[in-house]
C-alpha cells in the first residue's frame, strides 16, 4: 500500500502529466496537431515502436531508432502517463513496461542532434548533462519497478519529473518546434 505522502506525491505527479496536456489514461495520437503538443526537452538513448509518428530512423551502429525531439517528447509523455495510471492500480507489469520505455527511448537524430547544438550553443553541455541525470533516474526507475518498489519506483520518478520540468523550463522555449 502507498503511504499517505507518496499517494500525495503521485497525484502530484499526475496532475502535472496532465497539465502537459497529456491525461494518464489517453495518449495523443500520431496526427495529433503538433501545434497543439509542442514540447522539448533532452534524450538521447532507447527504442520505440513505429506506431507513434513520424521522422524517425534507425541508428546504425546500435540499431536503436532515431527520431526528432519532439516525436520523442511526445512518447515519454505517453509513457509517463500510461505508468502513472498503473501505479495507481498497482498493475507492476504494466508500471515495468512503461518504465522500460522511459529509460530505453529513441535517440535523438543526428540533424535534430545538430539543430539543438546550434540553438543552445555554450549551454550544450548542461543540455546534455541534465538529460544524463534524468536518464540515470529513469533507469533506476525502471530497476524499482522490476523489483515491485513503489516506494523506489515514487522516489525515481519524482527525480525523473524534477529534471524533465527543469529541462523544460531552461531550453524549451528554445528548442519548440512542430515536428
Amino acid at each position: 500500500m502507498i503511504n499517505r505522502s507518496r499517494g500525495i506525491l503521485l497525484i502530484a505527479v499526475i496532475l502535472l502529466a496532465a497539465c502537459e496536456g497529456t491525461p494518464p489514461d489517453t495518449a495523443p495520437s500520431a496526427d495529433t496537431d503538433a501545434a497543439e503538443h509542442q514540447d522539448a526537452a533532452g534524450s538521447g538513448v532507447g527504442t520505440a515502436d513505429t506506431a507513434h509518428g513520424a521522422d524517425h530512423a534507425a541508428d546504425a551502429e546500435t540499431g536503436h531508432e532515431e527520431m526528432a525531439l519532439l516525436p520523442i517528447m511526445r512518447r515519454l509523455a505517453e509513457d509517463m502517463a500510461a505508468m502513472q495510471n498503473a501505479l495507481w492500480l498497482e498493475d507492476f507489469a504494466i508500471v515495468e513496461q512503461h518504465a522500460s520505455a522511459i529509460a530505453d527511448h529513441a535517440h535523438i537524430s543526428a540533424e535534430e542532434v545538430a539543430r539543438i547544438r546550434t540553438e543552445l550553443g555554450a549551454e550544450m553541455p548542461q543540455f546534455e548533462s541534465s538529460d544524463a541525470a534524468v536518464h540515470d533516474a529513469a533507469v533506476q526507475m525502471h530497476e524499482a519497478a522490476r523489483a515491485r518498489d513503489t516506494d523506489a519506483v515514487l522516489d525515481r520518478l519524482a527525480e525523473v519529473q524534477r529534471g524533465c520540468v527543469a529541462c523544460h523550463e531552461r531550453f524549451r522555449e528554445r528548442l519548440r518546434t512542430t515536428q
